[in-house]
């Protein structure tokens, strides 16, 4: 059995009408004019991935960084014995703790507390250059999470899929003028063109992922079961909790769930991709590329 990595390629760009409409072309991109952040196994220990804590190096979900070039940092691994202090400080008894250890736990939490000012700084460098830019796109490949994986077998059940397929995932983000958990009319219009554009570039996507050889399908926005393949009682519409696992946050408002970009909020509308094509593929690469070519 294939192991999955456990990284993301993430593209964002501009102009995404036209780009998306447009399809997939032979040429080669003139212009770059977007990022692919990766994050790979050799930077991340095996404590942090089986915690799933984020690294200090590759701080966004879907361990994305901010930077194009960069030293390959061996993060240091998260001490098991400071994870079973933050357990017993958790049990209200910390006169059990010698002075090593309280000391110990006050030196993980001041690392903690820096790793968070990095994190937010990190964000906020994204954050301008998209800003700066004028990027309102986003696609974003990552390995199906093994319990996402789990569901589609009966969401895809003409692709005899089982638990130790191996699935990637391509998140479209389209940024919003409007509010998409505030309805209006402008925003229902709105909301109506990004889907129209959402289906438009998935079809090209999955055509071109298929000319590689791939299984690949989407997911109808309007009604969150798959655009291509058979009807299934199945559904994953947007603010479905199962997007947490893609790097997504879903909140629950009480009267309704909202989905929050960690860039735009709830100005955001995104559409998914599944396919076989494994992330490392040349075929997910040039996906990418294509979707960065200048309009």
């Amino acid at each position: 059995m294939a192991s999955r990595s456990n990284r993301t390629l993430k593209v964002y760009g501009t102009n995404f009408c036209r780009q998306l409409k447009r399809g997939f072309s032979s040429t080669q991109p003139s212009v770059q004019r977007a990022t692919v952040y990766i994050a790979d196994d050799e930077n991340r220990s095996a404590v942090t991935q089986l915690l799933k804590e984020p690294s200090k190096h590759f701080p966004f979900p879907g361990d994305v960084c901010t930077t194009i070039s960069f030293e390959r940092v061996k993060v240091a691994p998260l001490s098991v014995s400071t994870i079973r202090l933050d357990d017993l400080l958790k049990t209200e008894q910390p006169q059990l703790l010698t002075e090593y250890h309280q000391k110990e736990l006050f030196a993980a939490a001041e690392e903690q507390k820096k790793e968070a000012a990095m994190k937010e700084a990190a964000r906020k460098e994204v954050e301008a250059r998209v800003i700066e830019h004028n990027l309102n796109l986003e696609l974003r490949a990552t390995n199906c999470p093994p319990a996402l994986v789990k569901d589609l077998i009966g969401m895809f059940p003409d692709q005899k899929l089982t638990n130790h397929s191996q699935v990637t995932v391509l998140n479209l983000t389209q940024k919003s003028d409007n509010d998409m958990s505030a309805w209006s009319l402008q925003m229902e219009m709105e909301r109506d063109k990004l889907t129209q554009v959402f289906i438009d570039s998935a079809m090209n996507i999955c055509e071109e992922l298929k000319r590689e050889g791939y299984w690949a399908d989407f997911i109808d926005p309007t009604s969150g079961r798959p655009y291509l393949g058979g009807f299934t009682n199945s559904t994953l519409f947007e603010t479905d909790e199962r997007y947490n696992q893609l790097g997504f946050n879903i909140e629950d408002l009480g009267c309704c769930k909202v989905m929050k970009h960690v860039l735009w909020g709830s100005r955001a509308f995104v559409g998914t991709i599944f396919t076989s094509a494994p992330l490392d593929d040349e075929a997910i690469q040039n996906v990418l590329n294509k979707m960065n070519e200048d309009s």
